[in-house]
């Protein structure tokens, strides 16, 4: 009895001192180190995953300086910012003032460095349609000259491993892949970023930064619905590369029967009654069988007018301004004549429609070449941007089976075949590269002087984006035009890198065996030179 009294109160006491000068287990048998496998080995105690305030932010605890250094590198571009988290403020601080030091992230030992790494240190699953899964690999690593052990794998929101292995014992020299997979959300026009956790017996947390390129190849609108504003609860959601496609269902439930037909563009009704129900604003989500897309989502906004609100719905906005919808309609569709008697009556040819676009961005996004002619003769302005931040020679190129005809009559007015989107920052020669592939377009782009080794904000050319795609005739124009095929990505990848991955369909067989019978850029050069 006398024993177990003297083995509670030193348990106790190294609960009272943990942290302070530690404890050793010679007072208490049975104890566990941090994965819990009893063999008595000592640990420090682990100190939970907090955030800050607006949850956006990463942390990089406990990592060598070259090691925080190389991270920092790699997503620098991101709008992520990457630093250590504030802890908890004591009571009577202020709570936007750090009072202590960060908090440093587990360790299951005394290490400080990363011993087990990840190869890459940022996941890169590059382009897909909303709703839709990216799928990855990352690579763990044994760096050091001793067995390290793998606990777990923790991901964020939205990310998850698909054999994370658990209680793994890596060897020196040792590694083991982790899948990874990425499900985009309902809006196109983002880098989505999540992050995968890796829990190492022995080392700090090795946290892996997971990113997504979500493209939107349906839209919908209106993207919001303002009930403060007079609405018949008409909805149009709209193929935007011409592929057909079904809506299958809708949440909430609001609609329980759609239209088997797949079509390029489908007109529902919301109903009343259940709209002027909602007191806040809700999302509401459709679901659709559309090759690269299967979901899209508007948001239901109701202002509230009760005294003292404090929400961020508070008061209802002044009303939009009169949008002359069927001149839009007519861009779209191509009425020559309808777009003829506007530009006769003196309409304002700047008018934002639907997502800010003009009519010249309408038409141009709808391959309406005649309509794009007219409105460039009757002064048009090339450079208008839509809330996409597109102008009409971006919307052209972002869809499906893009008109050549459109692109060239843009061009020969003048417009910048080098302008960036607000997505990815990528130009028309990457869009129609890659995701539209357009190899009419891409040589119309390039004879129009567009540059063919410009790089986005993820570090990807043209080349790249058609080697990914896998699009041998667009590869060829590019060659041809001179595309550096030993330039890489922020994630070290050539185009021929990027070819590789998909070694297993016959374009991409094609483009790889184009890639390799290139000349190292030096000597290209010797030979335009000496021609």
């Amino acid at each position: 009895m006398l024993t177990n009294l003297t083995r509670s109160i030193a348990a106790l006491s190294c609960v009272l001192l943990l942290g302070l000068a530690g404890c050793s287990d010679s007072g208490a048998e049975g104890s566990t180190n941090a994965a819990g496998d009893g063999t008595g080995s000592s640990s420090a105690t682990p100190v939970g995953d907090q955030s800050n305030a607006t949850g956006e932010q990463t942390e990089i605890q406990s990592a060598p300086a070259s090691t925080r250094a190389t991270f920092t590198d790699a997503v620098a571009d991101q709008t992520r910012t990457v630093q250590p988290n504030l802890v908890a403020a004591r009571p009577g601080t202020d709570r936007g003032v750090a009072t202590t030091q960060p908090t440093k992230l587990p360790v299951s030992g005394d290490s400080t460095e990363l011993i087990v790494i990840a190869e890459p240190i940022s996941l890169d699953l590059g382009s897909i349609g909303t709703g839709q899964q990216a799928k990855g690999t990352i690579r763990l690593v044994n760096t050091g000259d001793k067995p390290m052990r793998v606990i777990n794998c923790k991901a964020n929101c939205g990310c998850t491993t698909t054999n994370c292995p658990k209680n793994r014992e890596l060897q020196p020299g040792e590694s083991v892949e982790v899948q990874v997979q990425m499900r985009a959300g309902a809006k196109g026009g983002i880098r989505q970023s999540k992050r995968v956790d890796f829990i190492v017996e022995g080392q700090p947390v090795l946290r892996v930064p997971v990113f997504v390129d979500v493209v939107a190849y349906v839209e919908i609108e209106p993207s919001k619905i303002d009930l403060q504003q007079t609405t018949d609860g008409r909805v149009v959601i709209r193929s935007l590369d011409d592929q057909p496609f079904r809506v299958l269902s809708m949440n909430p439930p609001w609609i329980e029967a759609f239209d088997d037909e797949a079509r390029t563009e489908h007109v529902l009704y919301l109903p009343l009654d259940d709209l002027q129900a909602q007191s806040r604003a809700r999302k509401i989500d459709f679901t659709i069988d559309h090759p690269q897309s299967n979901k899209v989502s508007m948001t239901l906004r109701r202002a509230r007018t009760t005294p003292g609100n404090t929400s961020r719905i508070a008061t209802a906005r002044p009303p939009a301004a009169t949008v002359d919808s069927p001149l839009a309609a007519a861009a779209r569709s191509g009425d020559v004549a309808a777009i003829g008697q506007a530009i006769k009556d003196g309409k304002n040819l700047e008018q934002g429609y639907e997502d800010g676009a003009t009519l010249l961005g309408i038409a141009a996004g709808a391959k309406q070449a005649e309509v794009v002619r007219v409105l460039l003769e009757a002064g048009a302005k090339i450079e208008a941007r839509d809330q996409k931040g597109r102008m009409p020679l971006l919307a052209a190129v972002q869809t499906r089976n893009s008109s050549a005809e459109v692109v060239r009559a843009l061009i020969a007015k003048g417009a910048d075949v080098n302008t960036r989107g607000t997505m990815i920052g990528g130009t028309p020669l990457s869009w129609a590269s890659g995701p539209f592939n357009n190899p009419e377009i891409v040589a119309a782009l390039v004879a129009g002087n567009a540059d063919v080794n410009q790089a986005d904000n993820t570090g990807m050319t043209p080349l790249m984006w058609a080697a990914r795609f896998g699009a041998p005739a667009t590869v060829k124009v590019l060659l041809d035009a001179g595309a550096d095929v030993t330039a890489t990505n922020k994630q070290g990848q050539t185009s021929l890198d990027l070819a590789r991955q998909k070694r297993s369909d016959a374009p991409s067989v094609q483009i790889i065996k184009m890639l390799e019978a290139q000349p190292p850029s030096s000597e290209k050069a010797a030979d335009d030179s000496d021609s």
